[in-house]
């Protein structure tokens, strides 16, 4: 090999090589802009509330309240804003080791009449809310008749059970269920 044929290779080589190192250096600032966004992602993810991928299913159960003073305070109050509490206390949290998880809601919209709620298994289309309204009203109403009794530091006492008992009785109306549907479309809206 003459020096004309050295040059010639390494004039070759130094352009392969630049070339290589300018893909090299493409890649880095790639990686590099890659690693900025999964480090934003990881900040945002521990910065947010931790959802459990566990759904409560909505069926017809018997709800379980821990704390009966203020379950029976909500049932004295008589309104729906107070029954929305407790959905959300027993549909949306749970404890797990003293540690507050949020859940996901086993109830979601599409349109103004178009409900989902989660069975357990699958999401089932419930139009106008019809089997949502009806499920939560009746689990709704055997945990406040299982609770009525509760009663400490009311003078009157039968009269607030009685007034209690009609409250309860009138969670079977249409009425109060299209309450119910509309407090929960505020509810998920405000997820």
């Amino acid at each position: 090999m003459n020096n004309e044929d050295e040059k010639t290779l390494q004039n070759i080589i130094d352009i392969q090589f630049k070339k290589m190192n300018n893909i090299l250096e493409t890649l880095t600032s790639k990686i590099d802009i890659i690693n900025k966004r999964v480090i934003l992602i990881e900040k945002k993810i521990s910065e947010e509330i931790i959802y459990s991928p566990d759904i409560k299913p909505l069926i017809n159960e018997k709800i379980d309240f821990q704390n009966k003073d203020i379950l029976f305070k909500y049932l004295c109050a008589n309104n729906i804003s107070n029954d929305m509490k407790i959905i959300k206390e027993y549909y949306l949290i749970k404890y797990e080791d003293g540690e507050r998880i949020n859940l996901i809601c086993p109830i979601k919209f599409e349109s103004y009449r178009k409900f989902y709620y989660w069975n357990g298994q699958k999401w089932i289309a419930d139009m106008d809310g019809y089997y949502i309204s009806k499920t939560l009203a009746d689990n709704l109403q055997r945990l406040y008749l299982r609770n009525n009794n509760n009663i400490k530091g009311i003078t009157d006492k039968m009269e607030k059970i009685f007034e209690n008992q009609q409250y309860i009785n009138s969670m079977k109306t249409d009425k109060y269920k299209r309450l119910l549907i509309k407090e929960l479309r505020t509810m998920i809206n405000c997820l």
